[in-house]
């Protein structure tokens, strides 16, 4: 048959009714396995600071919680992993908890594991975060200055330029007339308010349930 294009269309969703009416399947909806646990992150309210301590002892007393990291409790914790394509530049890793420095609001500094969202998320809030301010660069134009400070130690912020044009295009030099434009780019990242997610449960055979 002939091949269908959704370019030009507007189809109707058919998602709605089940989310609007209570009927559809979150992950929080989903049935716990036994042992199972909630993990709820503590981040950053600083855009660029220092950090300098992480107290979680509240946190760890707090009932119905197994235990609260920091990135000093966890020191073989990997990095972030890459978006596909994209490699992460030299000296540029991002923790997956910060340690000595957090770069943006909301990134990670630690976790609290707990028997329950409501555990967890009333101990999160006992983690006490001692982060000392440094200077903060709001838009690219800031961060790209040859004096800006340094996200990732003595490195630039600068990751790279990209040159776009074609070696069979004249001399521009030639050009009666020549302008110079900057096009601004809105940020724009796609992301669902609720990301995918699964339970999968061992059992005491070896197998999963997914």
């Amino acid at each position: 048959g002939a091949a269908v294009s959704a370019t030009g269309s507007s189809p109707l969703r058919v998602e709605d009714e089940e989310l609007l009416t209570g009927r559809a399947l979150f992950v929080a909806d989903l049935p716990r396995p036994p042992g199972c646990l909630e993990l709820r992150f503590v981040r950053s309210y600083e855009a660029h600071a220092a950090v300098r301590a992480v107290d979680l002892d509240a946190a760890r007393t707090a009932p119905g919680v197994v235990g609260a990291f920091g990135a000093t409790d966890l020191p073989d914790l990997p990095t972030m992993p890459p978006t596909p394509g994209n490699p992460v530049p030299e000296g540029m890793d991002r923790p997956a908890l910060a340690r000595d420095r957090v770069r943006f609001v909301g990134e990670a500094v630690a976790v609290v594991a707990g028997e329950g969202a409501a555990h967890t998320e009333d101990a999160a809030e006992l983690v006490m975060l001692e982060l000392d301010p440094l200077e903060a660069m709001i838009g690219v134009d800031e961060a790209s200055r040859p004096d800006a400070p340094a996200l990732f130690g003595s490195r630039s912020n600068v990751v790279g330029e990209h040159v776009v044009g074609h070696e069979s295009l004249p001399s521009l030099e030639d050009a009666p007339i020549r302008f110079a434009l900057t096009v601004p780019h809105g940020r724009l990242v796609p992301a669902s308010i609720e990301p995918r997610g699964i339970v999968v449960s061992p059992q005491a055979d070896g197998a999963l349930i997914v």
